[in-house]
């Protein structure tokens, strides 16, 4: 429900945004640096570094009708599909935006990286397998994606009835 409250309040570019954000389950900087060359008809690649000195790791994330719809209806100015009107060039972080947003939806903040929780609990409340999840997150160790779910994970608390 806050999620929703948040994204009638955005402005057009926010909600591209945050729509891309959640329904690529993708971190900030992945989306930041998303670049139209890697936007595809049906599925789009997101580039991260696990660390600084690490190598660029590439996954693949498969496009549902909503980022391809929100993709379609953004204007191409430059190479990368999220500008920065102020300086032209892409996003470093957008620390303020989400939680204005946040304070003018009269919820609690969240930050975007609550979204990468949000996505993959709606994708395990629906059933989508634990291994699926973690290609999508771009997690290398299903613990690391366990760890995202186990704090939400109503399925655990109705389990824990059943012992009663």
């Amino acid at each position: 429900e806050d999620v929703k409250k948040v994204l009638e309040l955005a402005n057009p570019e926010q909600k591209s945004y945050l729509i891309v954000l959640i329904n690529t389950m993708a971190r900030v900087g992945e989306i930041n640096q998303l670049k139209w060359e890697d936007v595809h008809d049906d599925f789009l690649i997101l580039k991260t570094k696990k660390s600084k000195n690490s190598n660029v790791v590439e996954r693949v994330i498969p496009m549902n009708s909503i980022i391809n719809d929100t993709l379609r209806h953004i204007k191409r100015h430059d190479e990368y599909v999220f500008i920065n009107p102020v300086t032209g060039k892409p996003y470093d972080y957008r620390s303020k935006f989400l939680k204005t947003l946040c304070i003018k939806a009269k919820v609690k903040p969240f930050t975007f990286h609550c979204l990468r929780h949000y996505g993959a609990t709606k994708l395990d409340q629906a059933g989508v397998a634990l291994c699926d999840i973690q290609t999508l997150l771009g997690h290398q160790s299903p613990t690391t994606t366990s760890i995202y779910l186990q704090s939400v994970r109503k399925s655990l608390i109705e389990a824990v009835k059943k012992l009663i």
